[in-house]
Formats: structure tokens, C-alpha cells, sequence
């Protein structure tokens, strides 16, 4: 599930660390630093290419 689509699931009013971390490791994958980081890099993208779709 993409990162703005989990935060918006999970009725996210804004982004926290908390939210991000929990959205990375939500995952069978998780227990893979590798796989949590380019997740991390992943939701960071989704929100700079569109800040507007949780009104930021």
C-alpha cells in the first residue's frame, strides 16, 4: 500500500516518525534494513511529488 494511502487508512492527520516507521515495517519484508530504508525513501518521495493529498 502506498505511504499517503496508509496514512490516510490509518485516519493520519499528519505526518509523524511514528506513522512512517510503523507504514515501513508493516511489511513480511520488514525485518530487512535494507527493505525499511528504501520504504522510508519511498514515502518521503510520495510526499514531496504530491504534499497536497494529505493537505499539507
Amino acid at each position: 500500500m502506498p505511504f499517503v494511502d496508509y496514512c490516510e487508512a490509518h485516519h493520519a492527520d499528519h505526518i509523524t516518525t511514528e506513522i512512517a516507521l510503523t507504514w515501513a515495517t508493516d511489511t513480511p519484508h520488514s525485518s530487512n534494513e535494507v527493505y525499511r530504508s528504501r520504504r522510508l525513501t519511498g514515502a518521503q518521495r510520495q510526499l514531496r511529488s504530491a504534499p497536497t493529498q494529505l493537505g499539507l
